[in-house]
């Protein structure tokens, strides 16, 4: 069994030059998948070196840059004593990681992991556009016989073979044969693409790992990339198996059982603020945070949400910050100091921090189309040290399983939307099913009643209370009032952009000339509103109307009524000034009432957020026109008695 452990402070000089200096001696030593914050490093002939999970050492790692080299600063993240290559030889495998990166140094690297792309073996034809799909992510070697491919397996590392139709049933297994006994150890992942119908001739190399997958006849190029893709991924899963769980230690284990328990606890929430609480409390504890959030996204409306521990809800535009440039992307990131980032905005990333924490940003991502759902964000105080890669590890975990509770509460908004729109009816509750169940329930178990009892006390004075309940109901349903509101669609215009004119038309669509303004000019920013054509009458200058934006939902600003047009206006001929400001299906049918508010800054303020309004925004716009008493409006044949 192999011996695996961290490797902590000790430290092996490593000369990148393909050999290894460890004491005077010089060894092979082949650096593998390269990515800008690691690499994993295999290294030989360490059986017969004093090399030992005490031994000292300082890591030297020389890249090619230019005309010269670059020296590397890296840790040893992982050693895994009894690893093999591709031809079965023993060698110690090294996760490496890098710290602070230039961009040369960065780009070197980038280089170093086209070099070491693991090398894909085609023996015989296979369709040339899986070929041409195959290359841009592995080095392709292609034999044309049995016999070149014997030597090309015999001298390079080569991690998966495609054996084409040339190689077919028997053949086949005759050429893994030989193989095997020529290079029992062998790593190499095979794929059969002609075994014919007894696929039993290969269960002996499906047994041990040789081969892959098998068909019976070769498929087409698309299936075929794809399960080449599949076995390279399990070939270096399997490799570099030692590292990727996570729980060599006791911490590890621990860490990894608080997620478990977040994520049952997360499985059964209905509210997405809800699991966004919990996955940020979550944060904190594995990884030792000062603070963590988890910014909800939403892509169409392109905002950030999130609850505050003060109990504020946040609502912040995903146009700055690291936190959405992860909302955007999809990227991890790890950043040893937040004002340093060129990406940073304060307000987005962390309203309570000062600017030079630590920060782990990790979004959630939707499995299958990679759709980011949420962002993950932990933050350390200067004074803590970086965020490893252990930790990015432990909370991309986390968000593993964030992604379908959050996944299912997006898909169930969805078919509410869509149902609203359809007019199509909810289906039949799982509560109103659980209250049949238990009536049967209840029923079946064979339990009888007994008389009720009550006291006579208790009688008259809940008669009273519901005598004082039902005339306190008459004296507020004849008193009370219910406002009536004008209700339209609100864009923003800003002077020195496009205006235009409107035709005026009858209320029931008929267009007359001449055309007239759609703006009563004056001020430089205004709000234009569209209400349905009935309002007209009950609209006036000098009437309060509130504003809601879209994209800031739940949030208004209180305006006035500056000016109310003469006539109806067209609603196709508004649709086609404003153009895709508006969908058709926005606007009121029939004819229009247009009035506008004087916007008197350039700015408004939203949860002590100030925000610039643009040219274009469109939102609702609702204004008080007039009042009825609630009898009326449940009794409309009262109207000529309570008429206000």
């Amino acid at each position: 069994m192999d011996h695996e452990e961290p490797y902590g402070d000790r430290r092996i000089p490593i000369r990148y030059a393909a050999e290894l200096q460890v004491d005077g001696g010089v060894h092979d030593v082949i650096i593998r998948a390269v990515s800008a914050d690691g690499a994993q490093a295999l290294l030989y002939d360490l059986t017969a070196m004093p090399v030992t999970p005490d031994t000292p050492a300082v890591l030297d790692i020389q890249l090619p840059l230019g005309d010269g080299r670059v020296r590397v600063d890296t840790h040893v993240r992982w050693v895994r004593w009894n690893a093999v290559d591709y031809h079965g030889r023993r060698c110690v495998g090294v996760g490496l990681s890098f710290h602070s990166l230039s961009a040369e140094t960065r780009a070197a690297l980038e280089r170093l992991s086209v070099t070491f792309r693991p090398i894909v073996l085609v023996v015989g034809e296979i369709p040339g556009t899986a070929i041409e799909a195959l290359r841009p992510a592995f080095n392709l070697a292609l034999s044309p016989t049995a016999a070149s491919a014997r030597e090309i397996l015999g001298n390079e590392d080569i991690a998966v073979a495609v054996l084409g139709s040339e190689l077919a049933a028997e053949a086949a297994r005759a050429f893994l044969d030989d193989l095997k006994q020529r290079r029992p150890s062998i790593a190499t992942r095979f794929i059969v693409l002609a075994a014919g119908s007894d696929l039993a001739l290969f269960q002996e190399f499906v047994d041990d790992d040789t081969v892959f997958f098998l068909t019976q006849s070769p498929i087409d190029s698309e299936e075929l990339v794809a399960i080449v893709r599949s076995a390279v991924t399990a070939r270096e899963r399997w490799l570099y198996a030692a590292h990727d769980d996570g729980l060599a230690s006791a911490a590890q284990i621990a860490r990894v059982r608080r997620i478990l328990d977040a994520a049952e606890t997360i499985a059964f929430q209905n509210d997405a603020l809800a699991i966004a609480e919990l996955a940020a409390g979550t944060i904190r504890d594995i990884v030792s945070a000062d603070r963590s959030y988890c910014f909800l996204y939403d892509a169409r409306a392109q905002v950030l949400t999130t609850n505050l521990p003060r109990g504020q809800r946040r609502v912040e535009s995903a146009a700055a910050g690291i936190t959405s440039f992860a909302a955007r992307t999809g990227s991890i990131l790890r950043v040893p100091c937040a004002n340093r980032d060129p990406r940073h905005d304060r307000e987005t990333d962390d309203p309570d921090g000062n600017g030079d924490e630590r920060l782990l940003v990790v979004p959630v991502v939707e499995a299958g189309d990679g759709r980011v759902l949420a962002v993950l964000v932990a933050v350390r105080s200067a004074s803590q040290p970086e965020f490893a890669p252990d930790d990015a590890r432990a909370v991309g975990l986390l968000a593993r399983y964030v992604a379908p509770s959050l996944c299912r509460l997006a898909l169930h908004l969805e078919v509410e939307r869509a149902a609203a729109d359809t007019g199509a009816l909810p289906a039949r509750g799982a509560t109103d099913m659980y209250r049949e169940e238990a009536l049967r329930h209840h029923i079946s178990a064979g339990e009888r009643g007994d008389v009720l009892r009550v006291s006579e006390r208790w009688m008259k004075w809940t008669f009273r209370l519901i005598a004082l309940s039902i005339l306190g109901g008459v004296l507020y349903v004849s008193l009370a009032s219910v406002d009536e509101f004008a209700a339209g669609v609100a864009v923003v215009r800003i002077d020195g952009r496009a205006e235009g004119t409107v035709t005026p038309a009858t209320p029931g669509g008929e267009t007359q000339p001449p055309a007239r303004s759609l703006s009563a000019g004056g001020g430089s920013r205004r709000i234009v509103m569209f209400f349905p054509g009935q309002y007209l009458p009950k609209l006036r200058a000098g009437l309060p109307l509130s504003i809601e934006l879209n994209g800031f939902p739940n949030e208004s600003q209180a305006l006035t009524v500056e000016w109310v047009g003469d006539d109806f206006v067209d609603r196709t001929e508004v649709h086609g000034l404003l153009g895709s400001r508006v969908s058709a299906d926005r606007l009121p049918p029939g004819s229009l009432a247009v009035a506008q508010a004087r916007l008197t800054s350039g700015t408004f303020l939203i949860q002590e957020h100030t925000y610039r309004y643009q040219e274009g925004m469109t939102g609702t716009a609702r204004v008080r026109v007039g009042s009825e008493r609630l009898v009326a409006v449940l009794a409309p044949s009262l109207k000529g008695l309570f008429h206000e």
